[in-house]
């Protein structure tokens, strides 16, 4: 609801400017090989990773706890599921 509340400049409401701010997302069809590269990018300088598909799905697709850690091992995997 915050993307599109309240006027916004450029496309985006102005809430969603305020709420998103310091963050970055994306969107990538990871069961693809280049949403897998977006990704794997993405995670190398990321601090957190927050993924809600069903559990050992990350892991079929070759994007497990163990490969992310290779690529950032500080990373902080949170998953949401349920």
């Amino acid at each position: 609801p915050s993307r599109g509340h309240g006027p916004g400049k450029d496309g985006v409401g102005l809430w969603w400017k305020l709420l998103g701010r310091g963050k970055r997302n994306a969107t990538a069809d990871l069961s693809r090989p280049e949403g897998r590269e977006v990704l794997l990018r993405l995670v190398a300088d990321a601090d957190v990773v927050i993924e809600n598909f069903r559990p050992g799905t990350l892991e079929r697709w070759g994007l497990g706890w163990a490969e992310l850690s290779e690529v950032n091992p500080r990373l902080v995997l949170a998953r949401v599921t349920g």
